[in-house]
């Protein structure tokens, strides 16, 4: 009795049990995530950021509630830079975090993002700068000579290139400008130089299609483009009234710049060919066969001869096929000399 009296029951002894290995696990639970938490702080090969600092988080994997901890300037907008591992470990010790697996890596590449300011872009400023500050017409074709034609800012910096100080020669067309891209602080401290010049471009019709020698042109063989003035004659056409329905002298490439020697009324008479002579002389209409001595347009006064008398007479493009005899009869001799020539 007294020897029962000393042994547990077997319920402790369950609890014993139950306790002790829920303690092995609770231990193996703890030593497990650290391991785990060891394991996971590993050096990144390439680190990505975008502001002008460099953070733990960007060059650790796991960082963990040290991720935020500044260490480090970054490099310029759209360009990359080298950092240390040694340095990167360094500042991990002196912030408490736990040895880093570093893959052998000797140094990691730190980019930083940025946002590309085109030669477009700037040029559009400049063109609207010089419209409202020199009443230039906004239609303006910008060259840009020298300076800083392109550059990278930070990506926070959204806003449209702004001109900060534009100088202008109006006889020579230069000028020199100042601009910045608000919101950069890099720009802010160093605003981009460039020097130009312009000139002054018009919108002009040109052939959207390749044209045989006769075509007439529609309004849909025509695109308009942007040309310099300067480069253009004063023969050129810049209205398509001027070119729609007309016909082609000669065969025309695509994208023609077209002149008024390129295009004449569409012949309605071909040289040469049989047509119907009209005559009409106090109430009495006579109509007869003639053959075309010269090419005419609608309206046109052409020299047709008489198939019946052989004579010439000079009458007037009224139709395809068609004239109106309105001339004075020519002798054959005469009519022999201007076919000739």
């Amino acid at each position: 009795m007294k020897h029962s009296q000393v042994l547990p029951s077997l319920s402790s002894w369950r609890l014993f049990h139950f306790a002790g290995v829920a303690c092995i696990l609770l231990l193996l639970t703890v030593v497990s995530a650290r391991s785990q938490s060891v394991d996971t702080l590993r050096l990144r090969p390439i680190a990505t950021v975008e502001g002008d600092v460099v953070r733990l988080g960007d060059l650790i994997e796991g960082a963990g509630r040290h991720a935020d901890v500044v260490v480090f300037g970054a490099p310029q907008p759209g360009t990359s830079g080298m950092i240390s591992t040694a340095r990167i470990v360094s500042a991990a010790r002196d912030n408490g975090m736990a040895e880093i697996e570093t893959s052998g890596l000797s140094s990691i590449a730190v980019r930083r993002l940025g946002r590309r300011i085109t030669v477009d872009e700037i040029s559009k400023a400049i063109a609207t700068a010089l419209s409202n500050e020199h009443q230039l017409p906004r239609d303006l074709e910008i060259e840009l000579n020298s300076g800083q034609m392109e550059i990278v800012v930070e990506n926070a910096a959204t806003d449209p290139v702004l001109i900060r100080h534009l100088s202008y020669n109006g006889a020579s067309g230069r000028f020199e400008a100042t601009y910045v891209v608000p919101g950069s602080r890099a720009m802010e401290v160093n605003p981009g130089k460039v020097v130009g010049s312009v000139a002054d471009v018009v919108r002009v019709p040109v052939l959207s299609r390749a044209v045989l020698r006769g075509d007439v042109v529609a309004a849909n063989d025509i695109s308009m483009e942007r040309r310099r003035r300067s480069d253009m004659g004063s023969d050129v056409f810049t209205d398509t009234s001027r070119i729609i329905g007309n016909a082609a002298r000669r065969a025309l490439p695509k994208g023609t710049l077209l002149r008024e020697a390129d295009i004449q009324r569409p012949e309605a008479v071909e040289r040469n060919a049989n047509v119907v002579m009209t005559y009409e002389n106090t109430g009495v209409q006579l109509a007869m066969r003639g053959k075309a001595q010269q090419a005419g347009a609608i309206g046109d006064i052409i020299q047709v001869q008489n198939l019946n008398s052989k004579k010439i007479v000079e009458a007037t493009v009224t139709a395809p096929g068609r004239v109106a005899v309105t001339g004075v009869v020519l002798s054959q001799k005469s009519a022999r000399n201007s076919t000739t020539n």
